[in-house]
């Protein structure tokens, strides 16, 4: 009956059975399909971060280049939150952040570009800027670092613009609304820290 099932289902959990086979014990209306009890461990919030962290340390350690460069265009004080949001989504992952500057034109962006010649580049300017030039800088960029991850920061309302963007070579848009952990996750597998 029902009653015995809920009167099963409160027995496991006061032992500790897990919620996947607290699941299945309601699906199966019967304990005899159940694993034995394996209680929930706790997750503190910060331990994902912490591995990663630990992950990115250790390859550092061991030589890897994994400086990311903020790549201003235009004047700093005109997108300096967008920079500062940059800067402290890669730093949360341990990942070095170099350069934040501002460059006056796009050419002046790839000659900085070239000399940090880091695997990340984050183009980084207000979205009018990205309106006007951001598509002729990110294919300068790609072109100049061919083999570096090219990350855009902010996503443009304009689904056109975001389209020639990942055409000029765009591989990723940051943005309030992306998953932190998960990206920088895919971006350190991508550079090919060991987990």
């Amino acid at each position: 009956s029902q009653a015995e099932v809920v009167e099963d289902l409160a027995r496991a959990a006061e032992s500790g059975l897990d919620l996947a086979a607290l699941r299945r014990l309601w699906a199966t209306g019967g304990p005899e399909t159940l694993d034995p009890a394996s209680p929930l461990r706790p997750l503190r919030d910060a331990e994902p971060f912490e591995a990663l962290r630990r992950r990115v340390l250790r390859a550092r350690r061991a030589g890897a280049d994994l400086r990311v460069l903020l790549a201003g265009l235009g004047p700093v004080g005109r997108y300096m939150p967008r920079l500062d949001f940059a800067a402290s989504f890669f730093t949360v992952a341990g990942l070095p952040v170099v350069g934040a500057e501002g460059h006056a034109d796009p050419a002046a962006l790839v000659a900085a570009a070239r000399e940090a010649a880091a695997p990340v580049v984050v183009l980084v300017a207000r979205d009018e800027t990205y309106a006007e030039g951001g598509e002729a800088a990110a294919r300068a960029l790609k072109e100049a670092l061919p083999t570096a991850r090219l990350i855009l920061a902010g996503r443009p309302d304009d689904e056109d613009l975001r389209r020639r963007l990942e055409a000029a070579g765009v591989e990723l848009f940051l943005h309030r609304r992306s998953d932190l952990l998960q990206t920088l996750n895919g971006l350190a597998d991508e550079l090919g820290v060991e987990a």
